[in-house]
């Protein structure tokens, strides 16, 4: 049955009601959360890493429209934005947890931290 309003009728002894009723949309379960990033390093101050987070049903299918709640969990090291947009600020390894409904996934990254100014060509 789809969600939506629904017409039941019920006969007995020749005679019927009907009523309308509405079938409630049966939002899906978040069994687990999965993260990307695009980059695995991040060499340079202030350079940013767009991150997603995909909630996946007990069937192993993504389930859409649901919002996420990013943390890092050394931000001396990189921050998050509500968007998942991370920020270098210095080198170390950081561990960003992405939470939907309660269910958490967790993506760690290295923060190497480059002086580009002083790079000389060989």
């Amino acid at each position: 049955m789809r969600p939506g309003p629904v017409a039941v009728t019920a006969q007995s002894g020749g005679r019927a009601q009907s009523a309308l009723i509405s079938v409630p949309t049966i939002s899906a379960v978040v069994r687990e959360v999965t993260l990307t990033s695009s980059v695995d390093t991040i060499v340079v101050r202030g350079r940013t890493a767009q991150l997603s987070a995909t909630p996946i049903d007990a069937q192993g299918r993504p389930i859409a429209g649901r919002q996420v709640r990013w943390q890092a969990d050394a931000p001396t090291i990189a921050t998050i934005d509500a968007a998942g947009t991370l920020t270098a600020t210095s080198s170390g390894r950081v561990t960003i947890t992405a939470e939907v409904d309660g269910v958490r996934g967790q993506l760690a990254l290295l923060v190497v931290i480059m002086d580009l100014e002083n790079v000389q060509q060989i």
